[in-house]
């Protein structure tokens, strides 16, 4: 697994103070922010290195959790920090807490956009991403939902190749028909 260096400005704040999260991770293939206040849930994709302002605003529990959420080679790597919020009392979801916080755009200490260079290494790098992604949620399946999965795949691909082999199969027949003479049409 890669390096992650995960900080905050302060673990304890009031509804309505400013928080900065600062991350640097050591080459991944994804980073997110996960920011939880008790009622709601919100996620935030990140880019290699930066940092990101939230405003904390009323949590249940009285904590706001903030997790850097890594994906490493398909693995994901978790930190997490719990913001102590002062002036949160503990409540039931209410219809006008669904704002989890009102955040600046990243800023990244990288530019999150490189120069331009190669369209390959920009396709490099969504493949990758997507692999990481698909061998992580493949790592959640069941033993047997996968062997179904596999199962169904390779039918489909095998159905597949039986019908391109068959169209194939069927023009040089039709191809050859013509060039010997042989062809004849039909009419009912």
């Amino acid at each position: 697994m890669g390096s992650t260096n995960f900080r905050v400005d302060k673990k304890r704040a009031k509804v309505g103070d400013w928080v900065t999260v600062s991350w640097d991770c050591d080459s991944p293939d994804a980073v997110s922010l996960t920011v939880d206040n008790g009622f709601s849930s919100h996620n935030v994709q990140l880019a290699d290195s930066g940092s990101y302002g939230i405003t904390i605003t009323k949590s249940n529990g009285g904590k706001t959790t903030l997790r850097l959420n890594v994906v490493f080679n398909g693995k994901v790597q978790r930190e997490e920090v719990e913001i102590k919020v002062e002036g949160s009392e503990p409540e039931h979801k209410a219809e006008s807490d669904k704002k989890v916080y009102e955040a600046e755009p990243p800023k990244s200490s990288k530019s999150s956009r490189k120069p331009f260079t190669n369209p390959l290494d920009w396709l490099s790098k969504k493949w990758n991403n997507f692999n990481a992604k698909f061998r992580y949620g493949w790592s959640l399946l069941p033993e047997r939902k996968r062997r179904i999965y596999k199962t169904v795949f390779w039918v489909i691909v095998a159905i597949w190749l039986f019908s391109i082999a068959q169209s194939i199969g069927y023009k040089a027949g039709y191809q050859r028909g013509i060039q010997d003479g042989t062809h004849t049409v039909n009419v009912v």
